[in-house]
């Protein structure tokens, strides 16, 4: 594994100093706190784009739940009166949505 910062990848992808700097925002808006993320190029790619629901889906794929989470979702799976998404069908309906954008874009 390879460790630089974020704004140096940026740069070496080609952005310039003010798109390094908006990708780096919009990446902020979607980094689990507290939690070891894998930064790929594809990410790096998505956020420079400027495209949100892609950065939030490839994301979404890099964090397992921890055990507060897990109890929540069972919570809530447990309430659910048919009005609420499940989370598989929401992480495929947020992939799709990213790819249809990303298409269009």
């Amino acid at each position: 594994m390879h460790t630089m910062t974020v704004h140096k990848r940026l740069l070496e992808l080609g952005s310039n100093a003010r798109e390094a700097r908006q990708a780096e925002t919009l990446l902020a808006r979607f980094l689990p706190l507290g939690r070891p993320v894998e930064i790929t190029d594809e990410l790096l790619q998505a956020a420079r784009a400027g495209y949100p629901a892609t950065v939030a889906g490839l994301l979404a794929e890099e964090v397992e739940p921890d055990e507060d989470e897990i109890a929540a979702m069972a919570e809530a799976a447990a309430m659910n009166d048919g009005t609420l998404t499940d989370l598989d069908d929401f992480l495929r309906e947020q992939r799709e949505s990213a790819a249809s954008i990303d298409r269009a874009g």
